[in-house]
């Protein structure tokens, strides 16, 4: 009699094999780690292109504001033409947004996903900077650049770039308007005040940001600006995503998006 055993145990083992390999895949496939690669192909190609006794860089700072929140910021790059904050974005499909836009628009397969200015992102970043170092927001420069495989379908300001764009941004800057001084101090200061160095500070971080959410989401406009009427939460049947809409509708169509209903 034909003795399968063998068969049997070398089919497990390979489908063992193939099932973490799949995993492995999916793994460097998930956002955070395109997010993560992504973060570090910035941080190296900023080493390779800029000279480094001109151009002091700091990558993945996780900073405390006056009010005790935290935030997270993706590059610093210190120089004498301005403090360039950079703000990496990583996707895929076609990019529709405007400067003034509260939220950008995704489109990639047929769907459509918001997401929030990441300029407005960046300048919760600048102000943060900017009371920790007591230099004015007028000498930071905010970036915004897109790692992933997408297309800008609107046109974008000079400081939202693709790729490695953000370098020829920043060396397009050369009016010096900050001392040799001023950033070796700028420098040492955000070096001791990174409290990112720990798992109990990202947790934190990570923790802030949820709560901040949540609290954002729960609150309601008073009043709908169009008519006067109240506004509810209603969820769009397409995407699935939250707004408030005006309860007088359809007389009032007036609708507000969730985040940027009350700021």
């Amino acid at each position: 009699m034909l003795d399968l055993g063998p068969f049997v145990a070398e089919m497990v083992k390979w489908t063992l094999l193939l099932g973490i390999f799949a995993a492995i895949i999916a793994f460097f496939k998930s956002p955070r780690m395109k997010g993560f690669f992504g973060e570090k192909a910035v941080e190296l190609a900023g080493r390779l292109s800029l000279d480094q006794s001109e151009y002091i860089q700091l990558h993945d700072l996780l900073l405390r504001d006056t009010d005790g929140s935290t935030t997270q910021v993706d590059h610093v790059i210190l120089t004498p033409y301005g403090i360039f904050v950079i703000e990496t974005k990583n996707y895929e499909g076609w990019i529709f947004g405007s400067e003034n836009d509260a939220k950008w628009t995704q489109k990639l397969h047929g769907k459509s996903h918001t997401f929030q200015n990441p300029l407005r992102q960046n300048y919760r970043h600048i102000k943060v900077l900017s009371k920790l170092l007591a230099i004015e927001e007028g000498k930071f420069k905010s970036v915004v650049t897109f790692l992933g495989e997408c297309t800008f379908k609107t046109k974008m300001p000079p400081n939202v770039v693709k790729g490695l764009g953000y370098i020829d941004y920043i060396r397009s800057h050369n009016t010096p308007v900050l001392s040799p001084e001023t950033i070796r101090k700028a420098a040492e200061t955000l070096e001791s005040v990174d409290i990112g160095h720990g798992r109990e500070a990202r947790r934190e971080h990570v923790d802030n940001l949820r709560a901040a959410h949540k609290d954002r989401s729960a609150k309601s406009p008073q009043k709908c600006p169009k008519c006067g009427g109240n506004m509810v939460l209603r969820t769009n049947r397409k995407t699935g995503e939250k707004f408030w809409g005006c309860a007088n509708y359809p007389k009032c169509r007036k609708t507000l998006p969730v985040r940027g209903a009350y700021k």
